[in-house]
């Protein structure tokens, strides 16, 4: 198996940039829109994005289904909380859940959305019909390192927030923009996603960034019953310019080796497509959804 300096690129550009969003709600930790009618289904984007990331998704799908999509707090425009906690979040989200009876709702979420969910399925066996993670994996920290464990791993949420905190806005929107055309190839994607990076609040961010790191989920997706579709994105072209002895060969090993635990899933991985499957693969993102949930 090759050493995967990849992914300590990746960690670059995932502290540079923002993977999802959070918004208020009654707990001032999201905020939620639900569109449509029918069976439930539960959409969580990634760090420092809008829940409008879902757009296209929720066009074809809340004509079957009553879509909540949620924001939360300290992403895009949404307020920050004065303490940023991804795992208030998560209590939150479980929260508005049980008090809305969506307990066999479908999730689907990407990037930090997905591992929100996998969270969420893995302490709440009875939550959730069919699960949806959209390039996301139980571990971030193990991509770097894989003798990472969450006390060993030398990520520090305040002390990075310290960093770039003090960036200039230019260059903290340079670096945006450089890092989001590695992750979506259409330009006006990448506009799009970089207006919400720069709307995020930047300490949020950084102490997500840090609960990722710092949860491993590996052994505890094993109480998860339901079915779980994992679409993972592979740019083989991209990665080599950088890597050139890194292929898809090795991505999907990686993504295999951290659901091992995970009894009843599909990973499934596009020919080539950056980190937003949503936009960078459309055609065959919503094909392999709708063979999944029916």
């Amino acid at each position: 198996m090759k050493k995967f300096n990849l992914f300590k690129a990746l960690l670059i550009f995932i502290v540079n940039f923002s993977v999802l969003a959070f918004a208020p709600n009654s707990q001032n930790q999201f905020e939620v829109k639900v569109v449509g009618e029918g069976e439930p289904m539960l959409l969580i984007p990634g760090l420092g994005c809008s829940g409008e990331v879902w757009d296209e998704t929720v066009d074809k799908y809340s004509k079957d289904y009553e879509c909540h999509i949620f924001t939360l707090a300290g992403f895009d425009t949404v307020s920050a909380t004065d303490e940023p906690s991804l795992s208030k979040a998560k209590e939150a989200l479980t929260d508005y859940i049980q008090e809305n009876k969506l307990e066999s709702a479908d999730i689907m979420g990407h990037s930090l959305g997905g591992f929100m969910a996998l969270w969420l399925a893995s302490e709440n066996p009875n939550f959730f019909d069919d699960i949806v993670v959209v390039d996301a994996l139980p571990y971030l920290a193990a991509l770097f390192n894989p003798s990472a464990t969450p006390e060993n791993v030398p990520f520090d949420g305040e002390m990075m927030y310290q960093m770039i905190a003090k960036a200039p806005d230019e260059m903290y929107a340079n670096q945006q923009r450089y890092t989001l055309r590695s992750m979506i190839t259409d330009s006006t994607y990448v506009e799009k996603a970089l207006q919400w990076s720069l709307n995020s609040d930047r300490k949020t961010v950084m102490y997500a960034m840090e609960t990722m790191m710092k949860t491993d989920l590996r052994q505890a997706i094993a109480n998860i019953d339901n079915e779980v579709l994992v679409l993972g994105a592979c740019d083989e072209p991209a990665m080599q310019t950088v890597y050139p002895n890194v292929t898809k060969e090795d991505v999907i090993e990686q993504y295999s080796l951290q659901y091992t635990n995970l009894k009843n899933v599909e990973l499934k991985f596009p020919e080539q497509a950056r980190h937003f499957l949503m936009y960078d693969a459309t055609d065959w993102f919503f094909k392999e959804i709708d063979a999944f949930l029916k």
